[in-house]
């Protein structure tokens, strides 16, 4: 991804060269291609180019116009097409101009609600002198991420936080509550500007900032159509429907003239995606450059070896393979985590993949995220139940257990399980919305404590606040199966990993895109029936339809997962020493974040334990190694 970033100074005072330029140097690892900035008067603007379409070989950033409206962009258009056949006319564009130019067209003629005409990945900042305002827009999933606060009469923003604590009046600190939000996992949605540093805010996906000398305002400028269905009058149709929606999402992520990087675990997802581009450029005449990549592990559950050959060989292109005994984060854990800005860190096996991608010239690094949560529910079944049909909920409820990707073996089906799976649906999609908070309230309050762990008691009370205060998602009226998914797009938990990974990514000079979190796609899956989605209640259902004849048998009908839990507990075991020797007097401690040094022994002895613990097969006890080792390491590399 390239880097944008901004300085405007409200009271006309003129902006000082040499902090932009120390704001940007804090960006260049986004700007292989070169960099270059903008003085004019009270406004400062810079730009780090990552070329990566085609049109972004003739982009110049940033972008002003001849009445002084200065654009920056960081982005992926995907509806030049349609801008194109608004313009043609005019003379203002060529069809191969730049995105930025499109955009800045698109501004003049639609002013601030430009955003609603644009479909892609991006962030973009529109500075117009002539109003005063400055105007941070987001795209509607939130792939990317720009930062913006307020110091005295000065407003700055970035890409990343970094650049905007380079500058003098802007002192980093730690934002607790943010940080005991993400521990915690007690998501609040009253406020989505948040992040992980005091005094920083984000503008979330779909939405607008206005700022202007006298005020900041938010404002919402896409959001999903619950309300929206699609009828279709074979079932074939909405098979059909669905592979185009998803061929456009891969081919639009691929729009590259470098190498794009798909990830290949073995899983149906990403091999989907990297046997569809095989597919796109064998049969569709796609002429965008693409390999494959993938992570195959030593344990026996992590080797998906089998199924990534099998997906190579449909795909007809090149696979990278990266071996990896375990999933440890130790390794140039300051410098990853100068890239993140967020309490996680890529594991060191990941990391190697990324720089063999790297290697091969990739500056797109594609993932099947989301795939799961698009297309793996069980919701539908509560419409069923309310609509009447009790046995064909009941069959759809046993065919989801039957069909899901773990080993049914292992987790046999149970009364209580099916029971358990159809009240969470009714509890939570079914309750009339009036009683919704108070029965949220109960819930909170019904909650002795949060975990305490390895918490002080101060930290503890911070997490107890955040719990009995926060507010989850509210869901607009709709069918459950279209509430759920349209949760799960909106989920802060996933926007969050998108955030870290995007920027982490960075680090190797590529961006990620995520072709299953495609708004076209969501919107479509999400304005069908549920057994439409989900025929006869099977998981995932119309995806392995659609996929039939382009994926192999042996992954179309797979049933099971990669499971790298093991390599984790051996992963977090090599980095315990680490752990160890930096938590007893590490900030996490300084800044009373963690229990005394006497007390905490004991809960790392006792967490110690449960790693070398060979028959607990849970995954939290890695997962807490983690969650402390990548916690003090924000701390000590921020602040």
């Amino acid at each position: 991804m390239s880097g944008i970033l901004g300085i405007w100074n409200t009271d006309g005072a003129p902006v000082r060269e040499e902090v932009l330029v120390r704001m940007n140097a804090r960006l260049a690892h986004r700007g292989p291609d070169g960099s270059r900035h903008l003085l004019t008067g009270s406004a400062g603007f810079a730009f780090q180019q990552l070329k990566v379409t085609p049109e972004s070989s003739r982009e110049s950033q940033p972008l002003q116009s001849p009445a002084g409206v200065v654009v920056l962009w960081d982005g992926r258009l995907d509806n030049r097409d349609e801008l194109w056949d608004l313009f043609r006319d005019d003379g203002s564009l060529q069809q191969e101009s730049a995105d930025v130019d499109f955009v800045l067209r698109v501004y003049e003629r639609f002013g601030e609600d430009f955003a609603a005409r644009l479909d892609g990945d991006f962030v973009a900042a529109i500075y117009d002198p002539a109003r005063p305002r400055l105007q941070l827009v987001r795209d509607a999933i939130g792939v990317r991420a720009l930062n913006y606060c307020r110091v005295g009469r000065t407003v700055l923003f970035a890409s990343e936080a970094k650049a905007l604590f380079a500058h003098p009046e802007v002192i980093a600190r730690p934002n607790e509550s943010s940080l005991a939000e993400f521990l915690y996992r007690q998501w609040d949605y009253r406020d989505e500007t948040n992040t992980y540093f005091h005094g920083i805010s984000r503008v979330p996906a779909g939405r607008c900032v206005f700022l202007t000398p006298e005020k900041t305002e938010l404002k919402r400028y896409f959001d999903f159509d619950t309300r929206k269905t699609l009828r279709l009058k074979r079932k074939q149709d909405y098979v059909e429907a669905y592979r185009e929606a998803f061929f456009r999402a891969v081919r639009n992520r691929l729009r590259s003239q470098y190498p794009s990087a798909i990830s290949v675990s073995g899983g149906l997802d990403s091999s989907s995606i990297f046997c569809t581009a095989g597919f796109l450029r064998r049969e569709r005449g796609m002429e965008w450059p693409f390999l494959g990549v993938g992570v195959v592990g030593s344990d026996v559950r992590g080797n998906e070896l089998e199924f990534q050959k099998a997906a190579q060989a449909a795909a007809g292109a090149e696979l990278l393979l990266q071996p990896a005994d375990d999933m440890g984060i130790t390794r140039d854990r300051q410098r990853k985590m100068w890239h993140a800005e967020s309490p996680l860190i890529i594991n060191d096996a990941w990391q190697d993949l990324y720089e063999k991608a790297q290697g091969r010239g990739a500056r797109v690094y594609v993932s099947g995220f989301f795939g799961d949560h698009l297309l793996m529910s069980s919701h539908h079944i509560a419409d069923l139940i309310r609509w009447g049909h009790w046995i064909k909920a009941y069959r759809h409820l046993c065919a989801y257990y039957t069909n899901r990707w773990y080993a049914v073996d292992e987790f046999p089906i149970s009364r209580a399980m099916l029971t358990r799976e159809l009240y969470r649906n009714l509890r939570t999609y079914l309750l009339p919305e009036a009683f919704r908070p108070f029965y949220q309230w109960l819930r909170r309050r019904s909650r002795a404590r949060v975990p305490g762990g390895f918490y002080s008691q101060r930290f503890q009370k911070i997490g107890r606040e955040r719990q009995l205060t926060s507010r989850g998602m509210r869901f607009p009226s709709a069918k459950v199966h279209r509430k759920a998914l349209y949760g799960f797009a909106h989920s802060k938990a996933y926007k969050n990993r998108m955030e870290m990974d995007a920027r982490a990514i960075g680090m190797f000079q590529m961006e990620m895109s995520y072709p299953f979190y495609d708004r076209n796609l969501i919107q479509l899956v999400m304005s069908m029936p549920g057994e439409a989605v989900y025929p006869d209640g099977e998981s995932r259902g119309i995806h392995r339809e659609a996929m039939r004849g382009i994926l192999p048998e042996v992954i179309r009908t797979r049933r099971s997962k990669g499971d790298f839990t093991r390599l984790g507990r051996i992963g977090a075991i090599r980095d315990f020493a680490v752990l160890e020797s930096i938590l007893y007097q590490g900030k996490a401690q300084q800044l009373g974040l963690l229990k005394p040094p006497p007390e905490l022994r004991q809960d790392l002895l006792s967490l110690r334990h449960e790693l070398d613990d060979e028959t607990d097969s849970s995954a939290l006890a890695f997962w807490q190694t983690a969650d402390l080792l990548e916690l003090e390491t924000f701390l000590e590399v921020f602040f």
